[in-house]
């Protein structure tokens, strides 16, 4: 696994980000906690997966590469969380019997997903040529060449159920495409608040996961820590700005 899948394994056991109205952060909450707390001992007390140093070995030893792909292409592994996505690589990997299941959960059936976001620039002096490439994104034949070439699934529902993409005949061996489509149903996306910078929230936080995966930070010192620095950042942010303030008073019927 990946340890960038914390969210995942996040989602998997009802845990969030940030409270609802995105007021507070919750990484501290038991079912967060918990799910950090099952990918550390995945590594340190089950040892079902390798530890940081033990990857490093694998890859430097063997000629393989590094990552969870090519570790798990090279049969390093008999089983791995990934994603469609994967199969764009999985593909030129030979002697490979690949299956594909829905993912263990905790205490709730989810997963994590994420996907590709295209904006016009409202400078652009070419608005009307990039109306005509979102227009193209959103087609049959784009649809199915992300279905033809595994990266990912299509956008739309659509092109999704069609014969070709749940079996593609250049791929017979890929009978199980169905199960992309129903794990697709369980999808939880990411979370943001209004009161913070996203990507700073997301660097304290995987700060803190990253020592939990090196052995060097239990996992519910690393998620107190994460919650108390992100509420520390929005107690900053809304110090800065009296609108964001205000809205936060109003949303909350308290002063920060």
């Amino acid at each position: 696994m990946d340890w960038w899948n914390f969210p995942h394994f996040m989602a998997t056991f009802g845990g969030r980000v940030f409270s609802a109205d995105g007021t507070r952060c919750t990484l501290d909450d038991p079912q967060v906690i918990a799910s950090l707390r099952l990918m550390h001992d995945l590594v340190y007390t089950d040892k079902v997966t390798p530890s940081p140093v033990e990857e490093s070995g694998l890859a430097s030893s063997g000629g393989w590469g590094s990552g969870t792909i090519n570790l798990f292409g090279a049969k390093r592994g008999a089983m791995a969380l990934g994603g469609r996505w994967w199969l764009a690589n999985m593909r030129g990997f030979k002697g490979l019997n690949l299956t594909v299941v829905e993912s263990p959960y905790g205490t709730a059936r989810a997963c994590s997903s994420a996907g590709r976001v295209t904006l016009i620039n409202a400078h652009s002096p070419r608005r009307r040529e990039a109306l005509e490439f979102l227009v193209y994104l959103a087609s049959p034949d784009y649809n199915a060449l992300v279905n033809a070439q595994a990266d990912g699934i299509g956008a739309f529902k659509q092109y999704d159920q069609v014969p070709s993409f749940l079996h593609n005949p250049d791929h017979p061996e890929e009978d199980y495409n169905a199960v992309w489509n129903q794990v697709s149903e369980l999808a939880v996306g990411s979370e943001s608040s209004p009161y913070v910078n996203g990507q700073l929230a997301n660097n304290i936080l995987n700060k803190q996961v990253d020592l939990v995966r090196v052995g060097a930070k239990s996992p519910e010192q690393a998620m107190h820590d994460a919650a108390q620095a992100i509420d520390a950042e929005i107690k900053k942010k809304l110090d800065e700005d009296p609108v964001l303030r205000a809205r936060w008073t109003a949303a909350t019927g308290k002063q920060p």
